[in-house]
């Protein structure tokens, strides 16, 4: 899951501790460290944008009876 550094540390992910730094982004696959990365506060997820539409309903729609 990709996540956003929100601060300057060290982590512990897959069992090495790795320097980070505020604004990075990276993939992380651990869940643990993961979990920890963003309990912690030290990360953000990384939300891609999406646009949501509702589709218009049309006048030829078709009811179906039960």
């Amino acid at each position: 899951m990709k996540i956003r550094m929100l601060q300057n540390f060290n982590g512990l992910v897959d069992g090495r501790s790795i320097p980070f730094r505020m604004g990075q982004e990276v993939d992380i696959t651990d869940p643990a460290a993961l979990d920890n990365f963003i309990r912690g506060h030290y990360a953000e997820i990384v939300t891609p944008a999406v646009k949501i539409e509702n589709k218009p309903v049309t006048k030829n729609a078709v009811k179906v009876k039960r």
